[in-house]
């Protein structure tokens, strides 16, 4: 009878501990959140930062979404949460009071619509920042004011004042490379960069650069001079490499050039200069002028045109000057008293001129009479003047006539 009582009393006593552990085993179970993020084309959105924060407190679980756009954040604490979805270039989304079972998921559609921001920052200056560094890739973005404000007429020379990555370089030779400079991003060739206008390829010019040296040497690259700075809304060039989004044609970079679109207005600029010198003269007249079209679409027009004087700072060497003259003009010169004179040279018995005050003299009047002296000089020792030879007359050979048979 002992036993059998020991026995029923070890029974209910293991049910009654089943029972009391069954509602804590049901809340050990974990929850999950998991669902799919897309834009508002129905994309899916890879990249997007997905936090789960308790609502009442607590540790925050992230991940992030993969390439088919989906998530999951597994083994959550049963209870309710809210979920943050951001990613840059998109409005973040913020869903509260999403209720995690125990032992079940939580599914979740987000759809998340683009973010076009203006943002104002003022950091010890009113004037609005040029660069977007809060955008997917940190982008310049110059506006046509700045274009109109600088000295120079052509727009390569505009952008490499505005651009620190862009260069111009100006080319004294170099055939037709002098009339389509190369523009270089990042020390490059020209045709590394791709050049957009509108956001659509400018076509390539039609020169091979070859200078002899730089890294220019061989390239074929847009001619960015034909667009008149007039024409331009605003330039934007990204900061970093852009071959990721354009591909192997943007390994430099990228210079999208967007014109005016204006269904109105217009105006007009004059530009005049010169060097101190007195030479390099240059001019350049620009207008733009914006027309409807329709009920919607317009026609905007820009003009330039200008031109610039010859400028030459090159010295012709002393010793050259004058050695053009003729011969005759040479044997009727009076001789000049100041270089009269003459002495031989060592391995030769022509003479030779000797040092006067002219050769002192950089000008090249007075190089040109010592080198007349010393051609008439040389004319008197027995040098053969310089003469021009007259073109050989062909002989004409008379024709026989055919003997008759």
């Amino acid at each position: 009878m002992v036993s059998i009582m020991t026995g029923a009393r070890v029974r209910l006593a293991a049910a009654l501990l089943a029972v009391g552990l069954a509602p804590g085993a049901a809340e050990a179970q974990p929850a999950a959140v998991e669902g799919a993020v897309t834009d508002a084309t129905g994309l899916a959105l890879p990249g997007v930062t997905v936090e789960a924060r308790p609502a009442g407190g607590g540790a925050v679980r992230a991940t992030v979404t993969g390439p088919d756009g989906r998530f999951a954040i597994p083994d959550l604490p049963p209870g309710s949460y809210v979920v943050t979805f951001s990613l840059t270039g998109f409005r973040t989304v913020v869903r509260d009071g999403v209720a995690a079972g125990a032992g079940a998921a939580a599914a979740l559609a987000v759809e998340m619509p683009a973010q076009l921001e203006d943002r104002v920052v003022v950091v010890g200056s009113r004037a609005r920042p040029r660069s977007a560094t809060e955008s997917a890739v940190p982008i310049d973005a110059i506006p046509w004011e700045d274009f109109a404000g600088q000295g120079d007429t052509d727009v390569g020379d505009q952008l490499r004042t505005l651009a620190p990555s862009c260069n111009v370089s100006p080319q004294p030779t170099g055939d037709a490379a002098r009339l389509i400079r190369p523009a270089t991003l990042r020390g490059l060739a020209p045709d590394h960069t791709l050049v957009l206008v509108n956001g659509k390829r400018r076509h390539r010019g039609a020169v091979i650069t070859w200078i002899g040296n730089g890294v220019a040497d061989g390239a074929q690259g847009p001619d960015i001079s034909s667009i008149p700075s007039i024409a331009l809304r605003q330039v934007e060039v990204p900061r970093d490499g852009a071959a990721a989004q354009y591909g192997s044609d943007a390994i430099a970079g990228v210079m999208n050039f967007q014109l005016k679109d204006d269904r109105s207005g217009g105006s007009l600029t004059l530009r005049t200069g010169g060097h101190r010198a007195g030479d390099g003269r240059a001019w350049t007249v620009a207008g733009n002028a914006g027309l409807p079209l329709g009920e919607t679409g317009f026609a905007n027009l820009s003009v330039e045109y200008g031109d610039t004087g010859a400028t030459s700072r090159s010295v012709r060497r002393a010793d050259a000057c004058g050695w053009n003259a003729p011969a005759a003009t040479l044997a009727s010169t009076p001789p000049n008293a100041a270089s009269s004179s003459a002495t031989a040279p060592l391995d030769s018995g022509i003479p030779r001129a000797s040092s006067s005050p002219a050769l002192s003299k950089s000008s090249c009047d007075s190089m040109s009479s010592v080198a007349r002296d010393l051609r008439r000089e040389l004319i008197a020792h027995g040098a053969p003047p310089r003469r021009t030879a007259a073109p050989a007359r062909r002989q004409r050979t008379p024709r026989r006539p055919l003997d008759k048979a």
